[in-house]
C-alpha cells in the first residue's frame, strides 16, 4: 500500500502521449501518493476533463490554464471519495458541460455535494463526450466507481480502481472485494494500450498490471484463510493484521485492517469463513 517516490510533475500540466493531458493536484499523503491526477481526454466535441479533483483554488487554475482556451465537452468523475471529485461541479458550471458520474453513496467519506448531470450505465458510449468516452461500471474500492476508456487513445482512466505503485484499499461497508475481483477481471476484456491511474504515472503494460492484482488478491486471501486455519479460535482483526500483512509497515496496520476486512467478508460469502461475535473463524472441512 506504500506509494513510492514517482516522478509526477504536481501544479503543471503535461501531455503524457497524443490526445491525454494530466494536471497533478498538490494534494501529496500516504492514500494519495504525490497527489490526484487529473486528466484532460481529447475528444471530437473538445476536452473531457476526468477527475477535477480535491476543492484547491490552484489546482482550479491549472485546469483551466491546461485548456490552452480549447472547447470543453464533458467532466467526467470516476468516484466521489473527497480527494477526485469535490472540484467537478465547479468546473463543469464554469465550461457549462454535463457533469457525468454515479452520486455519492450513504456509508463513508465521500464528497455528497457532487451532483451529477449525467448518471452513466454500464457499457455507455457517452455522445455528450463526442462518442470518444465510455463507462465501464467498476464498484468495489468504491460503489459508485466507474472507469472510462478513451478509444482515441485506446486507454482507461482507472481512478482508484488501479493505481500505479500501490495496491488500492478496500474499505467495507461501501467497499466489497468480491466486487473489486470481478471489476478488474472485466477489464482483462479490453484491449489495452495503457492505464492512467488516479495516483502515479501512465502504467504501459495492462495486462501485466492487472493480473497482477489479481494473482495478488488472491495470495493475500490465501494468507488469511491459513491464518484463521491455524487457530482453533476466533480471531479478532488486530490479532489477525500482523500474520496476514507481515510484508506491510507496521504503521500501516490500521489501514491495512480495512482490506482484511473486504478480505474476510469475501471469505465468508464464499462459505470459507464465518464471524463469531466479531471475530472470525475458518470453517471446518475446507479442502
Amino acid at each position: 500500500m506504500n506509494h513510492p517516490v514517482i516522478a509526477v510533475r504536481v501544479g503543471q500540466w503535461l501531455d503524457l502521449r497524443p490526445h491525454i493531458r494530466r494536471v497533478t493536484a498538490n494534494n501529496p499523503s500516504a492514500f494519495t501518493g504525490p497527489g490526484t491526477n487529473s486528466y484532460l481526454l481529447e475528444t471530437p466535441k473538445g476536452w473531457a476533463i476526468l477527475d477535477p479533483g480535491p476543492r484547491l483554488e490552484q489546482h482550479f487554475d491549472q485546469l483551466v490554464a491546461a485548456t490552452e482556451g480549447r472547447p470543453v465537452a464533458c467532466v467526467l468523475v470516476t468516484h466521489t471519495h473527497p480527494d477526485h471529485s469535490p472540484l467537478a461541479n465547479t468546473v463543469a458550471d464554469h465550461f457549462s458541460v454535463p457533469a457525468i458520474g454515479l452520486p455519492a453513496p450513504d456509508t463513508g467519506p465521500q464528497d455528497r455535494k457532487f451532483a451529477p448531470t449525467v448518471q452513466p450505465f454500464d457499457g455507455q458510449q457517452l455522445e455528450t463526450c463526442g462518442g470518444q468516452v465510455t463507462a465501464i461500471l467498476t464498484p468495489g474500492h468504491a460503489s459508485n466507481h466507474v472507469c472510462y476508456w478513451h478509444a482515441l487513445s485506446n486507454t482507461v482512466f482507472t481512478g482508484d480502481h488501479i493505481n500505479q505503485g500501490s495496491t488500492v484499499v478496500i474499505d467495507p461497508p461501501d467497499g466489497h472485494m468480491g466486487d473489486y475481483l470481478h471489476s478488474l477481471a472485466r477489464l482483462l476484456t479490453y484491449d489495452l494500450d495503457a492505464i492512467a491511474p488516479g495516483h502515479g504515472t501512465l502504467i504501459d503494460d495492462p495486462l501485466s498490471a492487472i493480473n497482477w492484482l489479481i494473482t495478488h488478491r488472491a495470495q493475500r486471501e490465501k494468507k488469511v484463510l491459513d491464518a484463521l486455519r491455524s487457530t482453533n479460535t476466533p480471531t479478532s482483526l488486530s490479532d489477525l493484521v500482523p500474520a496476514v500483512y507481515d510484508d506491510v509497515d507496521a504503521r500501516l496496520f490500521p489501514i491495512a485492517e480495512r482490506s482484511l476486512l473486504a478480505h474476510l467478508i469475501h471469505l465468508e460469502e464464499l462459505g470459507e469463513a464465518r464471524s463469531v461475535e466479531r471475530k472470525w473463524q475458518a470453517l471446518q472441512g475446507y479442502s
